[in-house]
């Protein structure tokens, strides 16, 4: 991997442009807004219900599927932080790389910076993803508890909006800067490959 090892941040900071950063910046602006659209629909259709008088069910779907949601939270946001030891590994970085990249339009790609950049494209959308789901599931069983009449009796099921915003904390955080792209590709991907 000698490739790698004379590449500098500065030499990062100058291929790395707007351009390049587009891409990315797009789908993790798309991600957080396919959430938010729903939990804006699920806000509107529980502030227009007309009928204050509902007549619970005993048995609540939602009841049910927030079960669902703490074992599916806990599994992928552990998993959301082991991926990284993983996917970002030494041996399976060089085995990737070995194998070689492709751009969008099947060609090989030589550029060591477009190699790590292409890297961190793939890992932040698996990242984003496992985020995504989880917010998703949340907003699915808000839904559902609209749909019941349940948030007026249970309040207490805003509180999975939480899942939203640990998807937009980590997302504005860590994707929409370009210094945290920089960053992120220097001591997550590149100082592992310059351990091989």
């Amino acid at each position: 991997m000698e490739e790698f090892q004379s590449i500098t941040r500065f030499d990062i900071e100058s291929k790395l442009t707007n351009k390049m950063l587009s891409v990315p910046r797009i789908i993790s602006s798309a991600m957080l807004a396919g959430v938010m659209i729903f939990l804006l629909v699920i806000i509107y259709l529980n502030s227009s219900r007309l009928d204050e008088n509902i007549v619970l069910p005993e048995f609540s779907q939602t009841a049910a599927l927030i079960y669902v949601l703490i074992f599916a939270a806990l599994s992928v946001y552990t998993a959301f932080l082991y991926v990284p030891k993983f996917y970002l590994n030494p041996r399976y970085l060089k085995d990737r790389l070995a194998k070689g990249l492709k751009d969008k339009q099947g060609n090989p790609i030589t550029d060591p910076i477009e190699k790590l950049l292409n890297i961190d494209l793939t890992f932040m959308i698996i990242r984003l993803a496992m985020l995504e789901s989880i917010a998703l599931f949340a907003m699915v069983i808000l839904f559902l508890s609209v749909s019941e009449g349940r948030l007026d009796s249970e309040p207490s099921l805003w509180l999975l909006v939480i899942h939203f915003a640990i998807q937009a904390v980590f997302t504005l955080n860590n994707y929409l800067p370009k210094g945290r792209y920089i960053d992120r590709i220097e001591t997550q991907i590149l100082a592992p490959l310059r351990e091989i």
